[in-house]
């Protein structure tokens, strides 16, 4: 009886086991044919269209380079491969190039020779970041021409909010002691691009006095109207209250807030950008971002307020920074230093800088490059709504080699802004680094009758 019982049992397994075998292939039988007959039907229907062949790659004619004394045509018909993409949209990428040779005579002193290509003051791109170099300038010279004893750019100060989108400052967290001060806003300006020192700076200036000085400068065209914060036109005529300190930190001198009344003209009128862009509650607006209004700083002009920077004595007295030459090495060592080199304020990897943070051009920002401490970039940039700029003066300090390339290109494909999907790292970056490694190159093999002395560019960046 146990042995029949067994085997019943087993006949039972071996007849389940079967039957599932049976029905899981004729379930992928079934599922097969119902995937065919899918595919059938998919081809025969109205709407069944193949996939479009892919747009052919737009091609420079680079037979257009004809201008055989500019370097930069040379350079470009030299690496057909690389610049091909760039130039066959170079229009709807708004490049813009300025490079300029130099060449000293006996007596060490500069001479300049500008090459160009594509550049047009009426092809907007939006200046950024830029326009903290003339503010960083005026606020020295203005520190300057108030001729008060115990003010200088070091003298520790508060700032008061006295109207509306405007907030206090009382400490700074990144400076000795505590204190602000507008030497250490411009250190911050011009080693990380800081939004906030600029902000300090465009309030301590007013946009009256910016304008007035800028334009007697021979700089009028240069439009700089609102700070780096969520400020309407009208907000942006008011500034802040600012508090001089003495040791003791009492209050010894004090600039009121001030109101412009002007109405600054649109140098060069109506500018809009894009076709469509996100608004503040991250709406899609299906039409232009109007630039008229907002700050304007044309290629050329970023290149010469950087010129009077470094070679003031190459203009007239009177469109020179009133600034002595203890303001001019300040200004150009923090230009020049590397992030990770500064003492104070501190720019560490820990908080996410690196060497090249704002060195575009040779470098292309890439946060593991190693940089060369022989090579110094005295530059500013710019850095928003698909724009990139870099305007720089660069020494090669084991060749002797120095020149001056400014340059900017629009890296926003969509045309959409706002969405922060822009190719700057893809795109932009790529250019500026290839372009400043070509530049440079060229000038290291380029011959001089005579080897510049470039010692009032050293500077000891452990100090």
């Amino acid at each position: 009886m146990l042995r029949f019982l067994k085997y019943t049992i087993y006949i039972l397994l071996i007849g389940a086991l079967a039957s599932s075998e049976v029905s899981a292939q004729t379930k992928k039988k079934k599922k097969a044919k119902k995937h065919h007959n899918s595919i059938k039907k998919h081809k025969k229907a109205k709407y069944y269209k193949p996939l479009p062949p892919p747009a052919p790659k737009p091609v420079y004619d680079f037979a257009q380079l004809q201008d055989t004394a500019n370097p930069l045509e040379k350079i470009f018909s030299q690496d057909q491969t690389f610049y091909n993409d760039f130039l066959a949209k170079k229009d709807q990428r708004r490049i813009q190039i300025i490079y300029t040779r130099i060449d000293r005579d006996k007596n060490n002193i500069p001479s300049f020779k500008e090459y160009k290509f594509n550049v047009s003051p009426y092809t907007y791109f939006y200046p950024a970041s830029c326009v903290k170099l003339p503010l960083a300038a005026l606020t020295l010279e203005k520190l300057h021409q108030l001729n008060i004893p115990g003010i200088s750019k070091e003298t520790p100060l508060t700032v008061d909010s006295v109207n509306t989108c405007q907030y206090p400052t009382i400490w700074d967290s990144t400076a000795s002691g505590y204190r602000a001060s507008f030497g250490h806003y411009i250190k911050k300006i011009l080693l990380v691009s800081d939004n906030d020192a600029y902000n300090r700076l465009f309030e301590y200036n007013g946009t009256q006095h910016i304008h007035n000085r800028l334009s007697q400068l021979n700089l009028p065209d240069i439009r700089i109207t609102h700070r780096f914060f969520a400020c309407d036109s009208i907000a942006n005529k008011y500034t802040n209250r600012f508090n001089f300190l003495d040791p003791t930190g009492a209050v010894f001198y004090t600039q009121q807030s001030m109101y412009d009344s002007n109405i600054y003209s649109r140098p060069i009128g109506t500018v809009t950008v894009g076709n469509s862009y996100l608004d503040f509650d991250n709406k899609l607006k299906p039409y232009p971002k109007n630039f008229s209004d907002r700050n304007y700083f044309k290629l050329e002009d970023i290149n010469g307020v950087l010129k009077r920077l470094i070679f003031p004595e190459s203009f007239n007295r009177n469109q020179r920074f009133d600034l002595d030459e203890s303001d001019y090495r300040f200004m150009r060592k923090y230009m020049s230093t590397y992030a990770t080199e500064s003492i104070e304020p501190i720019y560490d990897s820990v908080h996410g800088y690196f060497d090249c943070i704002k060195k575009y051009l040779v470098y292309g920002q890439k946060r593991d490059t190693v940089v060369n401490k022989q090579l110094r970039i005295f530059n500013i940039v710019g850095f928003s709504y698909g724009f990139l700029v870099d305007c720089a003066y660069i020494i090669d300090f084991e060749t002797q080699t120095e020149f001056m390339l400014s340059a900017v290109i629009y890296s926003n494909e969509s045309e959409i802004l706002n969405w922060n999907k822009y190719e700057y790292y893809t795109v932009g970056m790529p250019f500026l680094k290839k372009l400043g490694q070509d530049i440079l190159k060229l000038e290291k093999q380029r011959p001089k009758a005579l080897v510049p002395d470039l010692s009032q560019f050293i500077f000891d960046y452990k100090k």
